[in-house]
């Protein structure tokens, strides 16, 4: 008996220790998307994971992505996934449900796990499903941009079973490293999957750059080959005036394909596409691409009106001019009836 005693004490010290060892945290690694960019570059066996839906997926996606939706993923490990050490790359399209997803590998035991946001800002290649596989001549668009602020642009086809792209940049010379201020091109690729017309909107964001937007009609004709036609709509609107009269301070963009308007300063809210239809028949009727560069002032006019007006179209033209009591060919015609379209936004 006496010999046993030290052996049961023995026993339950080493199970005390062991009851209170602290079990590992659980986590995944956020990473940018230049870094991810890169990681898809090494030989480590590495997996690309897209955890939005079918749909989604089938309208692009990054090269040699598997998809597994973030709704597929529950208690259990993924058949897709059968290595718990293997290096797995996840995104979606804004960073929501790529961070979900993320947190429920790591927590099944998964130990490298990086989360890189949202295809809405990927910088490097997409592809489509059945991209490639159109005989027909493709339709082919370049944007200039640069590293470390210039714009990224995003392709929304408003019908992807017409029409699919890919998208990619080209440095030039090849670089062992991305660097601040390097230029580069935008390629988007455009292939005609069936006969049929459908709306393509390119939206460019930079954080320190005026959006550029553009908007295409793209027509796929039997022969699968593809033609884009760009729409001339107002992609930003800005207008002060101040004179005798108390004028409101207009600022209006297009986002995402939808018109938002903001008075004085105001927060912005969405209004209807027909005003602005409106505003762009004006602005042809009254030709007033040639106001662009105006700028004249005469003080000597006491109860005068000046104003400031900077308009960005979605085919390149731009429209800045201002003038303190000098004006531009039809000022008061076209101001008159833009004034009339503006004021009914508020109504």
């Amino acid at each position: 008996m006496k010999r046993l005693i030290p052996l049961l004490l023995a026993a339950l010290l080493l199970g005390g220790c062991t009851s209170k060892a602290p079990e590992p945290e659980s986590t995944y690694t956020q990473i940018d998307q230049e870094t991810a960019m890169e990681m898809m570059t090494r030989d480590d066996g590495h997996v690309i994971v897209d955890v939005r839906t079918q749909e989604e997926y089938d309208s692009g996606h990054i090269p040699g992505a598997i998809l597994i939706p973030n709704e597929s993923i529950g208690s259990d490990s993924p058949e897709a996934l059968p290595d718990c050490d293997q290096i797995i790359l996840i995104y979606c399209r804004s960073g929501n449900r790529s961070k979900q997803a993320a947190g429920k590998l790591a927590e099944m035991g998964y130990k490298n796990v990086y989360e890189f946001g949202g295809i809405n800002t990927w910088p490097g290649e997409l592809v489509t499903e059945n991209a490639g596989e159109s005989g027909g001549e493709k339709a082919v668009l370049t944007f200039s941009s640069f590293d470390g602020g210039g714009y990224e642009y995003k392709v929304e086809i408003e019908d992807p079973s017409i029409l699919a792209c890919t998208r990619r940049r080209d440095y030039g010379e090849k670089r062992d490293e991305l660097a601040t201020g390097s230029p580069y091109k935008v390629i988007i690729t455009f292939s005609g999957l069936r006969p049929g017309t459908t709306k393509v909107n390119v939206y460019g964001r930079s954080p320190i750059l005026q959006n550029d937007d553009a908007i295409y009609t793209a027509t796929v004709d039997e022969g699968l080959n593809v033609t884009l036609e760009q729409e001339r709509k107002i992609a930003t609107f800005f207008l002060y005036r101040y004179g005798e009269t108390d004028y409101d301070t207009y600022h209006i963009v297009i986002l995402e394909g939808s018109y938002q308007v903001s008075v004085n300063d105001g927060p912005a809210e969405p209004i209807d596409p027909e005003p602005m239809d409106a505003l762009m028949q004006v602005i042809d009727k009254y030709d007033m691409g040639a106001w662009d560069g105006f700028n004249g002032s005469d003080y000597s006019v006491l109860d005068g009106e000046s104003f400031w007006m900077e308009i960005r179209l979605t085919d390149g033209t731009s429209i800045f001019a201002s003038g303190d009591n000098v004006y531009p060919d039809h000022y008061f015609e076209a101001m008159g009836e833009i004034q009339e379209i503006l004021d009914g936004l508020r109504n």
